[in-house]
C-alpha cells in the first residue's frame, strides 16, 4: 500500500501516535484527533501538518473512528487537506508501525529522499 501512496502527490505520510480525541470540536461535523507526529515521511506543499488530524463524524463521508486505545502506539498514517485542515478517513492508510516491515519503511524513506532531491 505504501508505494501507491507515494504516487499520489496530494497525500502526506507521517508516523506518530493518536493521543486523544475531541468529538465535534472545533468544527461542526468533524472529530479532531490529537496526533503527536514523530516523523514526516512525505509532505506535499498543500498539506499543513499540525498536532491535529480531523475526520468527519461517523455517517459523514467515510469518517474514521480510532478503535485502538491511546497507549503510545505508533502508527503510519496518510492524510490530505480538506477544507483547509489536515484530514483522514476510512480510506486513509492507517497502520500500526510495528506491523509494517522495516524494509518498507526504509524504501519509503529512500523514495522520499530521491523525490526530494529531484525537486531541488
Amino acid at each position: 500500500m505504501l508505494p501507491q501512496v507515494l504516487a499520489r502527490r496530494d497525500l502526506g505520510v507521517v508516523q506518530g501516535r493518536f493521543a486523544d480525541a475531541v468529538i465535534g470540536q472545533p468544527r461542526w461535523n468533524w472529530a479532531r484527533y490529537i496526533f503527536e507526529t514523530s516523523e514526516i515521511f512525505k509532505k506535499p506543499e498543500s498539506l499543513e501538518w499540525s498536532n491535529s488530524l480531523y475526520t468527519q463524524l461517523q455517517g459523514y463521508n467515510c469518517g474514521y473512528k480510532h478503535e485502538q486505545p491511546f497507549h503510545n502506539l505508533e502508527f503510519v498514517v496518510t492524510g490530505y487537506m480538506a477544507q483547509d485542515i489536515p484530514a483522514i478517513n476510512v480510506c486513509s492508510f492507517i497502520k500500526l508501525r510495528k506491523r509494517i516491515p522495516e524494509k518498507q519503511i526504509q524504501d519509503l524513506r529512500a523514495k522520499v529522499d530521491t523525490e526530494y532531491q529531484k525537486e531541488v
